[in-house]
């Protein structure tokens, strides 16, 4: 029986199974970067993040909760059901019977479910332009966050 695992005694083993896994980390990490930059994990990312400097969002006295607010919905990272990193997962609105997956644009510009906090400004622009910042950055971040405190109150019915 140790002839089969002496392999498994050498001192190198440990250094070579570590090396391997940093070698599988940096190449994932990487692919995962790649798909990021192309779009095809963050759709609107890639658009609306155009130029490489400071937002000026950051700068306009907002609250770190309107900040953060605003910059999840710029990164696609907002608590929504479309993650296309997870594969084996349902992305359709559960809030509307709109059968459309619950992605940045359809909860900030279509979803029915959340009307009544969407002014008329949000309702002025596209999308893009929204993450841009044409309807005004305390204007999205106030709809954002009402209606991700009214969707985790009616998630949480849900369940």
């Amino acid at each position: 029986m140790e002839e089969n695992f002496s392999s498994f005694l050498d001192e190198n083993f440990k250094d070579n199974i570590d090396l391997l896994y940093a070698r599988v980390l940096e190449s994932e990490r990487g692919r995962l970067f790649d798909q990021a930059i192309l779009g095809s994990l963050h759709l609107s990312f890639k658009e609306v993040k155009t130029i490489w400097r400071r937002e000026e969002y950051f700068d306009l006295g907002l609250t770190k909760r309107e900040v953060a607010l605003i910059l999840m919905a710029r990164s696609d990272m907002l608590p929504l059901a479309f993650k296309p990193w997870f594969v084996d997962r349902s992305y359709q609105c559960i809030f509307c019977n709109l059968n459309l997956p619950e992605g940045g644009e359809h909860f900030i510009k279509v979803c029915p479910a959340w009307r009544e906090f969407r002014s008329q400004k949000l309702c002025d622009f596209s999308f893009l332009d929204i993450l841009g910042g044409e309807a005004g950055w305390k204007e999205l971040a106030s709809f954002i966050g009402k209606a991700l405190n009214c969707r985790t109150l009616l998630g949480e019915a849900v369940v």
